[in-house]
C-alpha cells in the first residue's frame, strides 16, 4: 500500500491562503482558552544553540480541541541581521493526530511573525486598563513592523508612535510605513518611554542583556510587553508592577532555568487565566511576556493547512 502524499506549502502559498492577522489573533485567543481547559499538551521548547545568541528550537504541541498536532523547527540568529538575512527561519511539520501520518510541510517564517505579533497585542488588549493611544516600540526589524501594523488595525484610538532602533534607518523605514500616526525616531532606548500607553520591546533574545528600560522611564505605561524575553526591561520594573503575565509558567520556569530573567519573579499569572478572568488584572503597571508558545503555532498551522487544501495550495509530495 501506497503512502499518502504530504502537501508542501512554501511561503507563498502560506502568504496566499490568505489568513489575517486579525483571525490569528481570534484563532489564538480560542488556543489559549482551550490551553486553560486543560485541552492543550506542550512540553517547554528544546533547544540548541549552534552560535552565540542563536538559538534552534524544537516545538511540539497537541490541541485536543481540534485534534491538531504538530512540530516547529525555529532558528533565530542575531547575527544574519547585518548580513540581510532574515532573524528568523523555520519550518512546520503538521500531523494526523488520529495515525501519526505527516500531513503537510510549511514554511514556518510568516506564521512566527504574524501569530507573535498576534500573541502580544491579545495580551496587550486583555491587560490595557484604557484606550491606547500611544506605543512605544523597541526594535523596528521585522517584529516591529508586524506588531505596530496589528496595533493599528486592533486599536482604532492609537494616534502616536515612539521608535528606537540601533540602527536607526530602520526606525525611520518603520515611521515612513505609517503616514497616519504621530511617530518619533528615538535616539535610544529609554526615548520611547515617556507618554507612552503601551511598551514593546522585540530586540534580538541575548544571554546578556543590557534592559534599557527602567521604571522611571515608564511612569505613563500600562502594559508593557516583551517579546524579547529579558533583553530590554529592567528587573526593576517589578518593584511596583501590579501584574506579571507570561503566555507559560512552565516554560517560563524552564528559562529562568537556563539563565534567562535573572531578577525577574518565581511566578507570574497566565495568560489564559488573564483572558478567562479579568480580575486578574490588577491595577498598576502590567509586565507581559509572551515566550511565544508552539500551541499558537499549532493552531494556526493547522487553520491554514485546511484552507490551503480546500484551496488546492501547494504542491503534493510523496513520503
Amino acid at each position: 500500500m501506497s503512502a499518502e502524499p504530504i502537501r508542501y506549502l512554501s511561503r507563498a502559498d502560506v502568504e496566499a491562503v490568505g489568513l489575517s492577522p486579525l483571525e490569528v489573533v481570534d484563532i489564538l485567543e480560542a488556543a489559549f482558552r482551550s490551553k486553560r481547559a486543560g485541552d492543550v499538551e506542550m512540553p517547554p521548547k528544546v533547544g540548541v544553540h549552534p552560535r552565540e545568541d542563536a538559538f534552534i528550537h524544537a516545538m511540539p504541541a497537541y490541541l485536543a480541541d481540534t485534534d491538531a498536532v504538530g512540530l516547529k523547527w525555529v532558528a533565530g540568529y542575531p547575527s544574519n541581521q547585518p548580513l540581510g538575512i532574515p532573524y528568523i527561519h523555520g519550518l512546520f511539520v503538521l500531523s494526523d493526530a488520529a495515525t501519526g501520518r505527516p500531513l503537510a510541510v510549511m514554511d514556518a517564517t510568516w506564521i512566527t511573525e504574524v501569530r507573535t505579533a498576534a500573541a502580544s497585542i491579545l495580551g496587550i488588549r486583555a491587560l490595557a486598563d484604557r484606550l491606547v493611544e500611544s506605543i512605544g516600540i523597541v526594535g523596528c526589524g521585522r517584529q516591529g513592523h508586524v506588531h505596530l501594523e496589528l496595533a493599528e488595525q486592533v486599536f482604532p484610538t492609537l494616534r502616536r508612535v515612539a521608535l528606537f532602533d540601533r540602527h536607526r534607518e530602520r526606525a525611520e523605514a518603520l515611521a515612513a510605513a505609517h503616514p497616519k500616526l504621530e511617530v518619533q525616531v528615538a535616539s535610544a532606548a529609554e526615548e520611547i518611554a515617556p507618554g507612552a500607553d503601551v511598551i514593546v520591546s522585540t530586540a534580538a533574545i541575548v544571554r546578556q542583556p543590557e534592559r534599557p528600560l527602567r521604571r522611571a522611564h515608564l511612569k505613563d505605561a500600562m502594559v508593557a510587553c516583551a517579546v524579547d524575553f529579558d533583553a530590554t526591561l529592567s528587573e526593576d520594573l517589578f518593584d511596583d508592577a501590579g501584574t506579571f503575565v507570561v503566555d507559560d509558567l512552565a516554560q517560563y520556569r524552564y528559562y529562568r532555568q537556563q539563565g534567562y530573567f535573572a531578577g525577574y519573579p518565581a511566578d507570574a499569572v497566565e495568560l489564559a487565566e488573564v483572558l478567562a478572568d479579568e480580575t486578574a488584572r490588577e491595577r498598576g503597571l502590567a509586565i507581559y511576556v509572551p515566550l511565544g508558545i508552539a500551541l499558537e503555532d499549532v493552531a494556526v498551522a493547522a487553520e491554514l493547512a485546511r484552507r490551503a487544501t480546500d484551496a488546492g495550495l501547494g504542491v503534493e509530495l510523496p513520503l
